[in-house]
C-alpha cells in the first residue's frame, strides 16, 4: 500500500470515529432512539464498515515492493503499524459500542443476530492484538536485533497493546458480559422454564422479569392463577453439594447416596448403619447373619413398591453405581455418574494419584485432602466450589476443543489463544454470575483455591484415558485433540485456563455466592414416599419409632431424619425471588433428590402477574432478629408490608 493511499485511509478513519464519537455521545443509553437518529446509526455502521474493510485489505507481505514508502502488515514495525494498529482497534470498539447501545435500548428485534455481530468484533480485537504481540515477541526473542530496537519495540509496541486491552477492550468485554446476562434470561430462560410443570397447554406457570435496579429479577405467576398449597414449580440446582458438618450429617460418608442428586442408596452399607431400616425392612431384624440382607428378605417392600406414584422402588441390596475411575464417588444410577462426570467429576476424579506431590507435600489427591480439611472445619463451601470450578472449565475446555468436526480440530487449536480462553470464560462464568454475590475470605482459602487447580490439573493429564462416557462424536473428537495436546497439564494455555479460574478472588467470590444465594437441601428418602402412599408401611414404621403418627411424629425422628443427607444448591429460578416476611409462596425438599419445589402459600392464592416471594428464613422470628439476619447475610433492608408495620410499632 503507498504512503499516499494509507495516510488517507488513516485520515478517513480518524474522521469516521471522529463523526461516531459524537453521534454515541448524543444518544440516550435507555430510551429509544428516533426514527431519524436510527438512519444515522445504520449510516455510520455502514461508514465504520468500510473502514474496517480498508484496513483488512492493507496487505499480508511485502511481495516485490522495496520503496520504504509502501506498507505492509510483515514489513518492519514501525510508526504506520501503531497508527493501523490503533484505528482498526477505535472502529471495532465504536461498532461494539452502537451494538451495545442498541441492546440496551432494546430497539431491534434481532439481539442474536447483534450479538453474534459482537462476538465477530471481539474475535477481531483479539486478532489484532494477537498480531501485535506475536510480531513484538519474534523481535525481542531474535538475537540479530540490538538492545536499543528491543527496548522500542517492548515500550512503543507490546506495552501499547497490553495497556490498550486492559484500559478500553476489557470494559467493552465486561458491558458485553452484562448483557450476555440479561440476554440469557430473555431468551434462554423461557426455554429452561419449559421444564418445568406447565398449565394451560404448555405455557409455564412462571416466568422471569427484571424488577428494578435495586432488587433485580423476580418470578411472576404466568398462569391465570394457583390455590393456596398448590404446587408452582420444582427445580433442581445448577450445583449442589452434601453438607459435610457431622453435626449436620451424623452418617456422612457412613450410608451410601448419590454424590451428583444426593438420593439415599439402601445397600448393604446404608442398612448397616441403621437399626431402624433393618427392622422395617427384615422379617427377622434380630438376625446377625449377613445374608439375610437380601430382597427377598424384604416383603413388606416388595408388596408396596409397585403401587407408588412416582414409580420409585426400593431394592434392599441396591448396589451403587460407581465412578469407572475412582472409589470415592459413588451415584444412584448411570445418567447422574454420567452428568457429574461431563458437569465436574472428570475435572475432580481421584483416579491415578499415586506419587503425586500435592499443596500439602503429599502423595494424597488433592481432592482427598480438600474433603479431609473441609470435614475437619465442619466446612461445605470448599467442595461445591471446586465443582463450580470444575463446571466452569469443562465448559470452556470442551466449547474451545470439541466445537468442530474432528478434521477442523486441528485448525481450532492452531486459531486458540490466551484472548479468546479469556472470552469463553467470561461467558462461561455467567453460569455462576447471574447470582448476586459479595466476596468472602477464610483463612485456608489459598490452600483449597491451590487443591482444587492441582486437582484440574492432573485430571487434564490423565483425560485421554478416561473417554468411555463421553458420546461417540465428542471422543472422536477429543482424541483428535489430544494428538496436539498429549499432556493438557503442560499446555501453557490450558494451564492459564485453570489457573484463572481457580484464582483466589474467584474462589471468594463463589464463596460469597454460597453464603448469600444457596438454598438447603434436605430430600426425604424412598421410604417416605412408599409410607406417605401406603398406611400399613406408615404404620410398620411408627411401629419401630415407638410413635402413633407418621407424617407429624414419625417423620421428625432423627433415625428417619438421619437417613437423607442435608446439603445445599444454587438454584437459577429460587435465586431470582425475592423476600418478604409475608411470603406468598414456601420452597420445601420433598422429593428424594436435590430438586426443591414450591408452592402458593396464600389463603387467597395467587392470580396472574403476583409476586412469587419467599422468605430467605424464619419469617416468624422477631422483626429485631430479622433485619439483623438480612443485613448480615444478604446486605440489604426488607421493606415488605410485615416490616413496614412493625418498624412503625418499635418508633
Amino acid at each position: 500500500m503507498e504512503a499516499s493511499s494509507f495516510s488517507v485511509m488513516i485520515e478517513k478513519g480518524h474522521q469516521v470515529i471522529k463523526e461516531a464519537s459524537s453521534l454515541l455521545s448524543s444518544l440516550s443509553p435507555t430510551s429509544s432512539s428516533t426514527e431519524q437518529q436510527g438512519q444515522l446509526v445504520d449510516n455510520i455502521l455502514d461508514k465504520l464498515d468500510d473502514v474496517l474493510e480498508s484496513l483488512r485489505n492493507v496487505p499480508d507481505e511485502p511481495a516485490t515492493l522495496t520503496s520504504d514508502s509502501l506498507f505492509s502488515l510483515n514489513s518492519s514495525l514501525n510508526e504506520k503499524h501503531l497508527q493501523w494498529f490503533d484505528l482498526t482497534q477505535q472502529v471495532v470498539l465504536s461498532q461494539c459500542k452502537f451494538y451495545l447501545l442498541l441492546l440496551r435500548q432494546d430497539s431491534h428485534k434481532n439481539r442474536d443476530s447483534m450479538m453474534n455481530t459482537l462476538e465477530i468484533l471481539i474475535r477481531e480485537l483479539i486478532s489484532i492484538h494477537e498480531w501485535m504481540k506475536r510480531r513484538c515477541i519474534s523481535i525481542l526473542s531474535n538475537p540479530n536485533y540490538n538492545i536499543e530496537r528491543k527496548n522500542e519495540i517492548q515500550t512503543k509496541f507490546l506495552k501499547k497493546s497490553m495497556n490498550d486491552w486492559e484500559q478500553y477492550v476489557s470494559p467493552v468485554l465486561e458491558q458485553i458480559s452484562h448483557i450476555t446476562i440479561e440476554n440469557e434470561y430473555e431468551t434462554e430462560l423461557p426455554k429452561y422454564l419449559q421444564n418445568y410443570l406447565t398449565k394451560d397447554g404448555g405455557v409455564p406457570k412462571i416466568c422471569v422479569r427484571n424488577k428494578n435496579q435495586q432488587e433485580g429479577k423476580t418470578v411472576l405467576l404466568n398462569c391465570e392463577n394457583v390455590n393456596d398449597k398448590e404446587l408452582i414449580f420444582r427445580e433442581a440446582p445448577v450445583c449442589s453439594q452434601i453438607i459435610t458438618d457431622s453435626s449436620e450429617n451424623p452418617l456422612y460418608r457412613k450410608i451410601d447416596y448419590c454424590h451428583h442428586c444426593m438420593r439415599t442408596i439402601f445397600s448393604e452399607k446404608t442398612i448397616s448403619q441403621s437399626s431402624l431400616l433393618q427392622k422395617i425392612l427384615f422379617t427377622h431384624p434380630a438376625t446377625t447373619d449377613k445374608n439375610a440382607l437380601l430382597p427377598s428378605s424384604s416383603p413388606i417392600l416388595s408388596q408396596y413398591s409397585h403401587q407408588q406414584q412416582h414409580q420409585q422402588q426400593i431394592c434392599v441390596k441396591t448396589k451403587p453405581v460407581a465412578c469407572n475411575h475412582c472409589s470415592l464417588e459413588v451415584f444412584c444410577s448411570e445418567t447422574c455418574r454420567d452428568q457429574a462426570w461431563t458437569q465436574y467429576h472428570s475435572l475432580l476424579c481421584t483416579r491415578n494419584s499415586s506419587g503425586l506431590q500435592s499443596a500439602s507435600s503429599t502423595s494424597e489427591h488433592p481432592m482427598i485432602l480438600l474433603e479431609r480439611l473441609s470435614v475437619k472445619q465442619g466446612r461445605t463451601a470448599p467442595l461445591m466450589i471446586a465443582k463450580m470450578m470444575a463446571f466452569v472449565v469443562n465448559d470452556v475446555f470442551m466449547k474451545i476443543g470439541l466445537t468442530n468436526e474432528s478434521d477442523k480440530i486441528s485448525d481450532t487449536l492452531s486459531q486458540l489463544t490466551l484472548q479468546l480462553i479469556e472470552t469463553q470464560l467470561a461467558k462461561s462464568m455467567h453460569i455462576f454470575q447471574r447470582f448476586i454475590q459479595h466476596e468472602a475470605t477464610h483463612p485456608f482459602d489459598t490452600l483449597a483455591a491451590q487443591l482444587i487447580r492441582e486437582s484440574m490439573e492432573l485430571s487434564l493429564y490423565h483425560l485421554p484415558s478416561n473417554i468411555d462416557v463421553v458420546k461417540k462424536q465428542e471422543q472422536e473428537n477429543l482424541i483428535e485433540y489430544m494428538k496436539h495436546h498429549q499432556d493438557l497439564s503442560t499446555s501453557p494455555l490450558i494451564r492459564q485456563l485453570v489457573e484463572m479460574v481457580s484464582d483466589v478472588r474467584h474462589y471468594r467470590s463463589l464463596h460469597g455466592l454460597i453464603l448469600q444465594n444457596c438454598s438447603t437441601i434436605h430430600p426425604i428418602t424412598d421410604i417416605h414416599l412408599i409410607a406417605h402412599e401406603n398406611s400399613t408401611f406408615s404404620e410398620q414404621i411408627c411401629k419401630a419409632l415407638n410413635v402413633s403418627n407418621f407424617q407429624q411424629e414419625a417423620t421428625r425422628k432423627d433415625e428417619l431424619l438421619q437417613l437423607s443427607m442435608k446439603g445445599m444448591g444454587a438454584f437459577a429460578i429460587h435465586n431470582c425471588m425475592n423476600h418478604s416476611c409475608e411470603p406468598t409462596a414456601v420452597s420445601v425438599s420433598d422429593q428424594n433428590n436435590h430438586v426443591l419445589s414450591v408452592y402458593a402459600h396464600h389463603e387467597n392464592g395467587l392470580k396472574k402477574g403476583d409476586e412469587v416471594l419467599i422468605s430467605y428464613f424464619d419469617e416468624n422470628a422477631p422483626y429485631e432478629e430479622r433485619k439483623r439476619k438480612l443485613l448480615e447475610q444478604y446486605k440489604f433492608e426488607c421493606h415488605c408490608p410485615k416490616c413496614e408495620r412493625e418498624s412503625r410499632t418499635k418508633k
